[in-house]
């Protein structure tokens, strides 16, 4: 049975201190790092500020007698509507289906200089979605708030935004910037926005990011009402935080990625909240705790002909908990089984990678299809957490038609438990302006339901293989 363990006065005290090297090191580093990397774009600012003083020539035209373009708005809208039917009944819910109704709006408002690249933008991008058993899928968020301004290599960007570090196709390691909306589903993509002020410099061969994330997100779990849930109810009002601002705590990230032909090679650096909670068990239910991590990241993209290799791998420091607890590891968020007793071995730093590649056949025969074979390895440094020693496998087949029909078919395999997370993904889009998407999941693990429920991860989810079917429109 899960116990809660309480720390003296005295251990916090001493995990206080010992983390204060790293953060002073985290410091050094980030100093460090914008010292070296701030003399290229000054020189390269040097260098347009010069040419754009000179006199144009007959080489050389003189844009600021071109007429600036008249700012452009774009106004785009999706309504979808969805249909989820799981195979069994719950022991823990009381209906096998639900309907969704979802909208999303985007405004784009652009400003161009006269030669006609966006200078400023403004991007809002809100959304909405009811669900009809679960409250905690019901809500309203903005995918984006935020205005861009571009003068030359610099870019800033503030406001509230979305932000994307994905590499591999199964797992998404790096991605820390946005907090996970686990309602919208299980495989972890749905994100909530991020106030942010995000300064980049770039030019073909490096970008340089930096990050500052003023006020922090919790994770959204599915309701007591929901289904893709575990027996042990999350409760997220009770929420923790390692770092005494709690919510208003301002985080930091950097990140650089450098373009050499066919590789695109990305680091970066996280300092703040974890997006990740650990869940601790205290009063017949979960609360999840929010430490304070440090986090460093590389990702690599390699494509060589119809191959394409892949590669995410992090280093996470400070994610342990004050007591016994679950991790919330991994896409799913709920770690290990439920059942099984959490301890206090959870090392102060680990690794995890992922990599993989993606071979692609090009116009398949004389049909004109493409297909695809995706293949990844999950490792994880602490052996006992979800995606720890499993293998990805996955077909894409693209028709190449009008609609753009496309399937994707995959499924994790656990070396060490001989459990399966499948999927099946497809869509085609209806008409000018409708698509159709039909997702199945299925949880399976092998052994009788003892062995189960005492050695494996996904047991919490065995009974919820599902069927999603959706139409969205847009207009």
């Amino acid at each position: 049975m899960l116990t809660s363990v309480s720390r003296t006065d005295s251990h916090h005290k001493m995990q206080k201190a010992r983390r204060q090297p790293i953060r002073r090191r985290t410091i050094l580093l980030f100093t460090k790092f914008f010292l070296i990397t701030s003399i290229i774009p000054l020189i390269t600012a040097a260098q347009d500020d010069s040419i754009s003083n000179d006199l144009p020539t007959a080489s050389q035209p003189n844009f600021s007698k071109r007429k600036v373009l008249d700012p452009e708005v774009s106004i785009r809208q999706e309504l979808a509507f969805e249909f989820r039917q799981f195979a069994q009944p719950s022991p823990i819910a009381d209906h096998n289906q639900d309907g969704t109704v979802s909208w999303q709006g985007r405004y784009s408002h652009s400003w161009f200089d006269n030669r006609g690249r966006v200078k400023n933008n403004i991007t809002i991008v809100p959304f909405a979605r009811y669900n009809s058993t679960d409250s905690e899928r019901s809500r309203f968020d903005l995918q984006s708030l935020s205005w861009s301004h571009v003068n030359g290599n610099w870019e800033t960007r503030s406001g509230i935004r979305t932000v994307s570090w994905r590499t591999s196709e199964a797992i998404h390691l790096v991605d820390v910037i946005n907090q996970t909306d686990l309602t919208g589903d299980v495989d972890g993509e749905d994100k909530l926005g991020q106030p942010m002020i995000n300064v980049l410099w770039g030019n073909s061969i490096v970008s340089i990011e930096l990050f500052i994330l003023p006020g922090f997100r919790e994770r959204i779990f599915p309701g007591d009402d929901a289904r893709l849930r575990g027996p042990v109810p999350i409760s997220s009002k009770q929420a923790n935080y390692e770092s005494g601002a709690g919510r208003l705590r301002t985080d930091v990230a950097v990140k650089s990625t450098f373009f050499m032909g066919n590789w695109e090679l990305a680091l970066s650096h996280f300092s703040g909240t974890s997006r990740e909670p650990i869940l601790l068990f205290e009063n017949n239910q979960l609360v999840p705790y929010y430490p304070v991590i440090e986090q460093s990241g590389l990702e690599i993209q390699f494509a060589a002909g119809d191959w394409l290799w892949k590669l995410e791998s992090i280093s996470r420091g400070g994610f342990d908990d004050p007591g016994s607890g679950i991790s919330g590891s991994g896409n799913l968020g709920y770690g290990n089984s439920l059942t099984r007793i959490a301890d206090n071995t959870r090392p102060d730093r680990y690794e995890a990678v992922s990599a993989g590649f993606e071979f692609t056949w090009s116009g398949l025969g004389e049909t004109g299809f493409d297909l695809g074979i995706l293949s990844e390895y999950l490792w994880d440094a602490r052996r006992d957490e979800v995606f720890a020693n499993d293998i990805f496998v996955g077909i894409r087949l693209g028709l190449n038609d009008i609609q753009g029909t496309e399937l994707l078919v995959g499924s994790i395999a656990d070396l060490n438990h001989e459990e399966y997370l499948s999927f099946i993904e497809f869509s085609r889009r209806i008409g000018d302006s409708g698509r159709i998407d039909l997702t199945a999941r299925f949880f399976d693990a092998a052994g009788n339901l003892a062995n189960r429920q005492r050695d494996t991860d996904l047991f919490v989810l065995h009974d919820d293989d599902y069927l999603s079917l959706s139409y969205s429109h847009y207009f």
